[in-house]
């Protein structure tokens, strides 16, 4: 604990420097190369306090936001529906874009609503079903443009505003649905 703050500390081998989580319960965890002093530790953790802080209050704000998702399901009883879902939303969505792809995967991500490989394979949350209809679509919006923009660059922010002008107000809504861990 430091300065009433409930805090992990975790040493690491691995680890190059110090690193705090906050998880989706509001768990502090610091990490912490394997040599580095404790006062060196401790001064960091003081310093980043306000951050810590509003990340923690970011974590109560989403686990509230988390309860207007439909009731929970399991990866097994919603994979087939969320796949069907998104086949579709892309192929709608893709008549604006006409980019290519490979493959949509559905996959009980912990962290994200989606993501695009560099081979051109977009991966869904299995959730996405479960979010208002604008939001499910601005996430396959998003990912589609991965396929022209590997990046999120103005390149990247200009195709997504073709659909979505308002990206900032969606991404802003987003994170009152942020994914369970």
């Amino acid at each position: 604990m430091i300065e009433g703050m409930k805090i992990t500390f975790r040493t690491s081998t691995r680890a190059r420097r110090l690193r705090i989580t906050i998880k989706s319960s509001g768990e502090c965890v610091v990490t912490i190369p394997k040599r580095m002093p404790m006062v060196l530790v401790r001064r960091f953790v003081a310093e980043k306090r306000e951050w810590i802080e509003k990340k923690q209050s970011d974590m109560r704000r989403r686990a509230v936001g988390a309860q207007h998702l439909a009731p929970f399901r399991t990866y097994a009883d919603a994979k087939q529906e969320s796949l069907a879902f998104t086949q579709d939303r892309v192929a709608v969505l893709n008549k604006i874009y006409g980019f290519s792809y490979k493959t949509i995967t559905v996959k009980n991500q912990k962290t994200r609503w989606g993501s695009c490989s560099r081979r051109g394979n977009l991966n869904f949350n299995y959730r996405i079903v479960d979010l208002p209809a604008h939001l499910a679509d601005y996430i396959v919006v998003h990912e589609l443009c991965h396929l022209k923009e590997f990046n999120h660059g103005q390149k990247f922010w200009a195709l997504v505003a073709k659909v979505f002008p308002n990206h900032h107000e969606m991404r802003k809504e987003l994170r009152i649905y942020q994914t369970r861990v």
